[in-house]
């Protein structure tokens, strides 16, 4: 806006580049209505300034921009931000409902939530500040725990450490310190799940196992069944062997390991024996009738078990005919025979005849062994005897025929030593495949 002025050329104008002559007008910038933003003021002097919300010197002014449009520029003032609270606070274990309009200067106390325990920090906002983006100052990590939930079962609070009784705002760990108690064995680590919904707690306790009694030791160590079916952990037991005319030897002293957490856990055998002496007093060789190779017929017979030669022999219930592999393994039953009721007083071949009909020989007939097992109401002696067989199709002979009535000196075995000796077995079959 202003006054308008004359421009003239001079008459006759010969310069190509004369400039017109004229006068400059007063112009000056229309400027629109002034909207004051938060941050600035207008006192009763006309004067700019910033308002009480904002620090700075105002600088106003009325500026053109490209388009020749006016607009009103005001630079120098901001205004005062409040702090925000820490990113790294949990909202959950901490409450900040004191300090969430917390302005420049100002401080406030932070606590833990209600289900929460732990020490209050301190809070505080720069002076001045203009950071929207300004988390507030603490004069520590919030550190708020899950609380000391009541001792489940297996578990006891340590409220003691190193000597000193630390106050519940000190828990060194969620949860609170534990050990398992009495009876109980492990590593007590309690662990705070926070529902994230309702921000609730629940501490849950796991690593604490109870020490039980070892079971009843294996039936293979032929040990007296009343004895030491509940060794204590850590504690050994003497157990007499089996009351049968079959087994001898003993005692046998069995161990429950220290700290024992397995209840199906049968103790360890540290010392002793119980030796089997029973076994058919003589049998035949199984002859082949059957032309078809890997299958056998005809008749097995055996006699009465004995015990290192005497007979009759109490408490027999049968004998069981079945393959056995080289490592002990069943390979599957031919037959069952109960015991006579007038069992013979003298060993003859003959007391026993079991027809064997097309049985197939299981796996290579130069490994399997065709046994006989002794059942006894105790269950199945250790080490049967085995039976001469041989393959009609093959003419082979695949063990050796019994020569004497009396083995049992042969047959006195520790049960860890039969294992051993049924592993290199085993082995030595492996070799023998391969080769």
């Amino acid at each position: 806006m202003g006054n308008r002025t004359a421009a003239t050329c001079p008459s006759p104008n010969t310069d190509f580049d004369r400039p017109l002559e004229w006068k400059l007008p007063g112009c000056k910038l229309d400027c629109p209505e002034i909207v004051l933003p938060d941050a600035y003021a207008l006192e009763a002097d006309g004067r700019f300034a910033c308002s009480k919300a904002a620090i700075g010197e105002a600088v106003v002014e009325c500026q053109v921009d490209d388009t020749c449009n006016t607009f009103w520029n005001f630079t120098g003032c901001d205004l005062l931000r409040n702090c925000i609270v820490p990113s790294y606070v949990d909202w959950c274990r901490v409450d900040v409902s004191r300090c969430t309009d917390l302005g420049p200067g100002e401080s406030c106390n932070i606590t833990c939530a209600p289900d929460y325990v732990g020490l209050e920090v301190n809070a505080s906002c720069p002076d001045n500040n203009i950071d929207s983006e300004q988390e507030m100052l603490l004069s520590a990590v919030p550190d708020c725990k899950c609380p000391v939930p009541p001792a489940p079962k297996g578990y006891a609070s340590r409220s003691m450490v190193e000597e000193e009784e630390l106050p519940m705002e000190e828990l060194p760990m969620d949860g609170g310190i534990w050990e398992c108690a009495k009876e109980y064995t492990g590593t007590a680590i309690p662990t705070c799940e926070i529902n994230r919904k309702t921000c609730k707690p629940h501490v849950h306790l796991t690593g604490c196992l109870p020490i039980h009694k070892c079971a009843a030791p294996d039936i293979r160590y032929m040990g007296d069944r009343t004895e030491c079916q509940m060794i204590p952990s850590g504690e050994d037991c003497t157990s007499k062997c089996l009351k049968h005319d079959c087994i001898s030897g003993g005692p046998l002293i069995f161990r429950c390991p220290a700290l024992n957490t397995d209840p199906k856990l049968k103790p360890t055998l540290i010392d002793g024996t119980c030796k089997v002496r029973c076994e058919s007093c003589q049998t035949s060789i199984l002859v082949d009738t059957n032309p078809q190779a890997g299958v056998i017929s005809g008749t097995l017979r055996f006699g009465e078990a004995h015990a290192s030669g005497r007979m009759p022999v109490r408490d027999i219930q049968g004998y069981r005919i079945f393959w056995m592999d080289p490592c002990g393994k069943d390979l599957g039953e031919i037959a069952f025979e109960k015991q006579q009721r007038n069992p013979n007083t003298c060993c003859a071949t003959g007391s026993y005849k079991v027809k064997v009909d097309n049985v197939s020989i299981p796996g290579d007939e130069n490994e399997v062994q065709l046994v006989i097992g002794i059942l006894t109401s105790y269950g199945e002696l250790e080490h049967p005897t085995r039976v001469t067989f041989s393959d009609s199709a093959r003419n082979t002979t695949v063990t050796e025929t019994p020569k004497r009535i009396i083995t049992s000196s042969s047959r006195r075995w520790h049960a860890q030593t039969l294992g051993n000796i049924l592993i290199l077995g085993c082995v030595a079959a492996r070799i023998v495949q391969s080769l």
